[in-house]
């Protein structure tokens, strides 16, 4: 019932915003009208008594509860999470996904090169990192992503202020590790699905990125729990189950380039599965394709911007892109060839464990530093087991059940294993580990230690899963410690609003250098209405001063700030620069370390001299 409130909100929401009409209360609205819907007599509520295996929920709550004490505070904007934060409260001011920036659009475009970045030849104009310009010339800009994401955090800041915004990837975190266990105990069985659930709510990762204000704790959370809904849906359960499962899915599509791009996958499972249970379709579909459909809309207008962008800085996509949709391809094959794989389902399975088999070792000997890297997220025995978990699901597991989630987690598992990016110079690139491959690599050793409580011999069945189990949870644990009572950028928000009430109403602050200024300039321009510009290299040119007369002249204050003791490039005979003061941010950030994983909080400085461009001439 829970997800199918938030999917409602999130769904609402984004289509909202899309049109350009995003309502705080509408959307609150439609989503009480969805909860009344699925706890109808025959919804999605089950009318049982609670059970012992209900503790499961309160257990991940209790242990993912510091991410709703402690949340990040990424109001700043020089990476990624800064960027959905300042996008989400685009939403909110505006109700669209849309911005227009009338100050930048005013900024003649002579002056473009000297404030608006180009990363690449190809890449659009920016005047704040992860705002591009949709049409600089009207000072028209969009997101860097997928909307759904942002929509939520608008929701979180409409609701709750940038509070409420800051924990919005929790509230994601809880629901992806919710889904995980409601698919487990469906899939591999109650306790394995419970063990599963706990030790990803335990992970550094899911723990990270439950505060982190990236994409990726709501990928896992529509992700899983579409999975727990078709489980259920395709058992015989009924069809507004099929509806939620489809409906997470397409909202997976609205969150992550990547998962837009597996849209066949998605569809082709959706349909194969439906059929080898005897189960309609249409319910998977009816509310997946529209969505789709959406996020296709979005990524062919607003969002052109950045499909340019994925396309030209991460070629994998590419191949995505034409691999992906293959799936369809093979969709009729497989259907026509059942009765002939049920009458040989014997050797085929032998046949799909060995290759697995073969699969793991290739992985072990190409793979093997990537894998020991991935030892600080996952305790090694439990990458082992989660290898006999699979070679035991292929041989003997219930394969019309197990096939949706097989057919979405192993491809994703087999890709990271190729193309990683896990080191501990790069600690959270397991970011891309963390809606399907890790919640699949979990489920999988729980279903291993399962097993292995099956087995007659009293020490198997009674102490090694236990002892096992209780390692990897110590494991996850430890790895966890550090992160538990830490705040990323703690005080950032009034240090930045110190800034801006010194730099005071109708100011324009002309910063460098870059890229650290970056941080600022965002939050003080979306934020508090200063006027942000970041000098791109190297000296002004005299068209500037121009602009400098008419920004005076419009009723502007106009400052440089930089970093204290380096000579300004603000110089020119028409402005004298008056110091004004000192500022300097302060804030705790986890250390980023290149020989071993993050264990230790630092403190991150930035320092700006404050000064005042007035006239040459003035007294």
């Amino acid at each position: 019932m829970a997800l199918a409130c938030l999917a409602a909100l999130a769904g609402v929401a984004t289509a909202l915003a899309q049109a350009g009409a995003f309502s705080a209360r509408i959307t609150v609205a439609l989503g009480g009208a969805a909860l009344a819907c699925a706890a109808a007599p025959g919804g999605l509520v089950r009318r049982r008594g609670a059970s012992a295996w209900d503790a499961g929920a309160l257990l991940i709550l209790g242990i993912l509860a510091p991410t709703f004490v402690h949340p990040f505070e990424w109001v700043l904007g020089h990476r990624d999470p800064g960027y959905y934060v300042a996008f989400g409260l685009v939403v909110e001011q505006t109700g669209g996904l849309v911005w227009t920036d009338a100050f930048g659009a005013a900024i003649p475009s002579d002056l473009w090169p000297v404030f608006f970045e180009q990363l690449r030849a190809t890449d659009p104009l920016q005047r704040f990192r992860g705002v591009p310009y949709l049409d600089p010339a009207l000072g028209l800009a969009g997101p860097i992503f997928l909307p759904l994401h942002a929509v939520s955090l608008g929701l979180g800041h409409a609701l709750a202020g940038t509070a409420g915004a800051l924990r919005v990837p929790a509230v994601y975190a809880v629901m992806g590790c919710l889904g995980v266990w409601a698919a487990g105990r469906t899939l591999v069985g109650r306790g394995a699905g419970l063990l599963a659930a706990a030790l990803l709510a335990l992970c550094p990762a899911e723990l990270w990125f439950a505060r982190y204000p990236m994409a990726e704790a709501a990928a896992q959370c529509w992700l899983w729990g579409g999975l727990a809904a078709a489980a259920r849906y395709l058992d015989g359960a009924d069809r507004r189950l099929g509806l939620l499962a489809g409906t997470c899915w397409g909202l997976a599509a609205l969150t992550r380039a990547e998962l837009l791009l597996a849209a066949p996958l998605f569809l082709a499972v959706s349909v194969v599965a439906a059929r080898w249970r005897g189960r309609p379709a249409w319910p998977l579909l009816a509310l997946q394709v529209p969505l789709l459909l959406q996020a296709v809309v979005y990524v062919t207008t607003t969002g052109a911007t950045y499909l340019r962008f994925v396309f030209a800085h991460t070629p994998p996509a590419r191949t995505a892109a034409l691999v992906a949709p293959l799936a369809l391809l093979a969709m009729p094959v497989a259907l026509r060839l059942r009765p002939w794989l049920a009458a040989h389902e014997g050797p085929l399975r032998r046949a799909l464990a060995a290759m697995l088999a073969l699969g793991v070792a290739a992985a072990l000997l190409a793979r093997w530093p990537t894998l020991v890297a991935l030892s600080w997220y996952v305790a090694p025995w439990m990458l082992g087991l989660a290898a006999a978990g699979a070679i035991r699901v292929a041989a003997a597991g219930p394969l019309p059940r197990l096939w949706p989630w097989l057919a979405l987690g192993l491809p994703a598992v087999a890709q990271l294993v190729v193309e990683p990016a896990v080191s501990p110079d790069y600690h959270w690139a397991i970011r891309r580990w963390l809606p399907l491959a890790l919640p699949t690599l979990l489920l999988l050793a729980a279903q291993a230690l399962a097993v292995l409580a099956r087995q007659p011999w009293p020490v198997a069945r009674d102490v090694a899963p236990i002892l096992l189990a209780g390692a990897a949870a110590l494991h996850a644990g430890r790895a966890s410690q550090p992160l538990l009572d830490h705040a990323e950028y703690a005080g950032a928000g009034a240090q930045v609003a110190d800034l801006a009430a010194r730099l005071g109403p109708r100011s324009v602050v002309l910063l460098w250098p870059k890229p650290a200024v970056y941080a600022v300039a965002l939050p003080l321009r979306l934020r508090h209405g200063v006027e942000a510009l970041v000098l791109q290299g190297g000296s002004p040119p005299e068209a500037l001063w121009d602009q400098v007369d008419r920004w005076r002249a419009d009723g502007y204050r106009v400052y440089s700030a930089g970093f204290p003791g380096y000579a300004s490039p603000f110089a020119s005979p028409r402005y004298r620069a008056v110091p004004a003061f000192t500022w300097e941010l302060r804030v705790p950030e986890m250390e980023r370390a290149t020989d071993h994983y993050p264990a230790r909080v630092e403190l991150t400085a930035l320092r700006l001299a404050v000064a005042e461009l007035l006239a040459a001439t003035a007294p």
